[in-house]
């Protein structure tokens, strides 16, 4: 569908294409330590976050291709429910509050990405200013200018710190353990 959106977009002339990807691309990273910037390469564990991963590339394509500018922003946790305040729902645990980007740095970075000229094609991460965050904000706010006005601390009870090993566990853990199995063919 994201074809047909792009090649209706550039037929039509569009200038931009501002593309909602999203932060698992990298979900593979979750538990790493190391900083996440949009030069680290992509690592998604499931249909969704490989599925987000080729719309930036078929965007590139485009903008090689075409000429057409295409932003990608990897949006990070954005609620419908509990008005996307910051708070314990938050799924993922410490990973999914650091990745929290609340409803004024959203619009504020969609603002900047169709206003601006310059860019032909680009990936960013967008979250907002929060404690201890992973993802590397620098691109984003060289050439768009975005500031985050937002951010939190983030802070995960003893049910969610549990959920954050179990998924560790299943995700990390077991697939590492597998990997090293000699002869394996599964």
């Amino acid at each position: 569908m994201l074809c047909n959106v792009l090649a209706a977009a550039q037929q039509s002339g569009v200038r931009r294409v501002v593309f909602a990807s999203s932060n698992f691309v990298m979900a593979g990273e979750r538990f790493r330590r190391t900083p996440l910037s949009v030069d680290v390469p992509p690592n998604p564990i499931n249909a969704y976050g490989s599925s987000k991963l080729a719309g930036e590339r078929i965007g590139k394509m485009f903008a090689d291709r075409y000429g057409m500018s295409f932003i990608a922003f990897r949006i990070g946790v954005c609620l419908r429910e509990h008005d996307n305040r910051f708070g314990p729902w938050i799924p993922f645990g410490r990973w999914g509050q650091e990745m929290w980007v609340s409803d004024r740095d959203l619009c504020n970075a969609f603002e900047r990405a169709v206003e601006n000229e310059n860019i032909g094609f680009g990936v960013y991460n967008l979250v907002s200013n929060n404690e201890g965050s992973r993802w590397d904000l620098t691109d984003v706010k060289r050439d768009l200018g975005y500031q985050p006005l937002d951010g939190a601390r983030p802070s995960v009870g003893p049910v969610g710190k549990a959920k954050t090993a179990v998924a560790y566990f299943r995700d990390d853990f077991v697939p590492a353990l597998l990997r090293k199995i000699p002869g394996r063919t599964w």
